[in-house]
């Protein structure tokens, strides 16, 4: 977050414009969503719904009502499209991991990017027919995450956090290439259409199917 601040007083020195700047325009969208909530969790019995973006607010908001519910068995995820903070979903998803949920995405469901690493936080993960699981590459600063060679240290905290629920190296970093790879960050590549149809065992579903463990 440093470094957007950084940039934007740079920006404001230089007497340049957004517009003249396309990142710019990203890291302040990312800066403005940051300030306000943009999960809603709400809690039905032991399951908890999650709808809408994470951000740098989300990591305190599960501390929360887990602290107020501590039942919670089942998080069903609606629509989560991704998120605006990666650190922040990291962090928020390596927590939620030890609290040995079941996911849920519902018929309707969609999750995308962050939402679909959010995801595989859970213990046992279920996702019912008609639901869409989304990933592409991130982005930042005016570069994606294709445009950095594997290895890079950009790359690592994926790839720890995909090992810290449960994955071997060579899997976390096979399954997260796949995705950067699947689709330039302006784009989704929607893993639940391949997954319907034959091309099961292609790239790195191997992986998302070990992790998914019921398919509905």
């Amino acid at each position: 977050m440093k470094k957007v601040f950084i940039a934007l007083i740079v920006v404001a020195a230089l007497g340049l414009s957004f517009t003249q700047i396309p990142f710019l325009q990203d890291l302040t969208f990312a800066i403005v969503s940051n300030l306000t909530e943009q999960t809603e969790l709400k809690v039905k019995g032991k399951t908890l719904y999650m709808d809408g973006l994470i951000n740098a607010k989300t990591p305190e908001q599960f501390k929360t009502i887990f602290t107020e519910h501590q039942n919670i068995d089942t998080l069903v995820m609606l629509e989560v499209p991704g998120s605006v903070d990666d650190e922040a979903n990291l962090e928020v998803a390596k927590w939620v991991s030890y609290k040995h949920l079941v996911f849920v995405l519902e018929s309707k469901s969609m999750i995308a990017s962050g939402g679909t690493d959010f995801f595989l936080s859970g213990k046992k993960r279920i996702i019912k027919k008609g639901a869409k699981v989304g990933v592409h590459s991130w982005a930042g600063e005016g570069k994606v995450a294709t445009d950095f060679p594997k290895g890079h240290e950009y790359h690592q905290p994926y790839i720890n956090y995909y090992m810290s629920v449960g994955w071997s190296k060579a899997e976390a970093e096979k399954f997260y290439y796949y995705t950067i790879e699947s689709a330039p960050a302006d784009d989704i590549y929607w893993m639940t259409d391949t997954i319907s149809n034959q091309h099961r065992a292609h790239s790195g579903h191997e992986n998302w199917f070990r992790f998914i463990k019921t398919l509905k």
